[in-house]
């Protein structure tokens, strides 16, 4: 798991290098914002890895799902991108290069990039987990997880990460000749062994 202030400093650098870019519809990171996402990273681990991404219980207030430690931490700020140091930088660097961690928490927020924190805050007012979670107890993690599930929400997360791990289970190029190449003559041998149309479409077939 990753510690959520590591966290949120992960979210704070790759905001700032965002709005940086031209052109790129992306919304300034508040604390609010933040605060959603960290909602839907820990539904994505859920759902994607059957594990919580961050240790944190999330609550249920008046103005959505919220991390308490980083309420804590940031209280009073609105937004929390200026004064970027070298801890938020090293945090970002570090969590960056687990690449399980980091297929989650950039699919999240490029999902949600051009979304303000008012958006989010009305789309988690609308979700189960929220609505049926009295005010100020823990939005429990089962609660997510079987919410997320039923609604596909993370389908496309999910399938990235089938996606990698499909892409670096395919041999090299010499050996894939070879298996072609296999193919090619196993193909040939079933062709030559066919007595009839009906025994080729068999063969084809397993």
């Amino acid at each position: 798991m990753i510690e959520v202030l590591k966290l949120v400093n992960w979210m704070r650098v790759r905001n700032y290098k965002d709005l940086q870019i031209n052109g790129l519809d992306v919304k300034e990171l508040t604390q609010m914002k933040a605060m959603k996402l960290l909602y839907y990273m820990q539904a994505a681990s859920l759902i994607v890895y059957n594990e919580r991404l961050f240790s944190n219980d999330i609550v249920a207030w008046d103005y959505g799902p919220v991390v308490k430690e980083v309420n804590e931490h940031y209280h009073g700020m609105k937004s929390i991108v200026t004064n970027i140091d070298k801890d938020a930088q090293a945090d970002y660097c570090s969590i960056e290069k687990n690449k399980k961690y980091s297929l989650v928490i950039n699919w999240v927020v490029t999902k949600f990039n051009s979304k303000t924190a008012h958006d989010l805050m009305k789309q988690t007012h609308h979700e189960t987990p929220w609505k049926i979670t009295p005010r100020n107890h823990v939005i429990e993690p089962s609660l997510i997880k079987d919410y997320f599930t039923k609604n596909n929400i993370f389908k496309g997360c999910q399938n990235q990460l089938r996606y990698l791990e499909f892409s670096q289970d395919i041999p090299n190029k010499e050996s894939m000749s070879s298996i072609y190449e296999a193919i090619d003559d196993m193909h040939d041998h079933h062709l030559k062994a066919a007595s009839s149309y009906e025994e080729l479409e068999k063969i084809l077939d397993e």
